[in-house]
């Protein structure tokens, strides 16, 4: 799984175990997407992927331009 796709999922994880409040409607044992809650919750996610999606290029961007830069931060926090 990449990151976004973790990122993500951990989440959704979060906001299901919160309750993401608000009741549901319709079939018993069901609940609704498409309270203004939930869809703002979906829109903040999707919106975190962007946000990693772009630090993820700029970071393989930089791996590539200057490589010395980035293992001077790696090696203290990964090494």
């Amino acid at each position: 799984m990449n990151e976004p796709a973790a990122v993500a999922a951990v989440s959704v994880v979060a906001l299901a175990a919160g309750g993401c409040g608000g009741p549901t409607v319709g079939i018993p044992g069901r609940a609704s997407i498409d309270f203004p809650h939930v869809l703002a919750a979906m829109r903040l996610l999707s919106r975190l992927g962007f946000v990693i999606e772009a630090l993820r290029a700029v970071l393989n961007v930089l791996a590539v331009a200057a490589p010395d830069r980035l293992t001077v931060h790696a090696v203290g926090s990964f090494g």
